[in-house]
């Protein structure tokens, strides 16, 4: 992968991603929709992007908001935070389950017979 953040998707023209072709995103993104990314691949492009910190600022906020005595705001703060963190563990057991159901329905298995047993 190039280490290049210059042409990360953070980088790439906004604009046009909704009109894009799924094999230009792939080329665009370096990655391959079928199999998705190798671990190292992972692990690569989050030492080079970073993680998410949207909720630590959101906390950090909260607890600015709190020391400056806006409680109202510290506690909307809060709920927002609380309010994703639920929102995104849902859906995670939500997608987990499905996952399961679906590897059931598609579990292979085969009879074989020998000499007509």
């Amino acid at each position: 992968m190039n280490n290049d953040r210059s042409r990360s998707p953070a980088n790439a023209p906004e604009q046009t991603v909704w009109i894009s072709s799924s094999s230009d995103l792939e080329k665009r993104l370096e990655a391959n929709a079928r199999e998705g990314l190798s671990s190292t691949e992972a692990q690569q492009r989050l030492v080079i992007y970073g993680r998410n910190i949207l909720v630590w600022v959101l906390i950090s906020a909260a607890i600015v908001a709190g020391g400056l005595g806006e409680g109202i705001d510290a506690i909307a703060i809060t709920a927002i935070v609380v309010l994703n963190i639920g929102i995104g563990f849902y859906q995670e057991y939500r997608a987990e389950n499905a996952m399961t159901a679906l590897r059931r329905l598609c579990q292979e298995t085969s009879l074989c017979s020998k000499q007509g047993i």
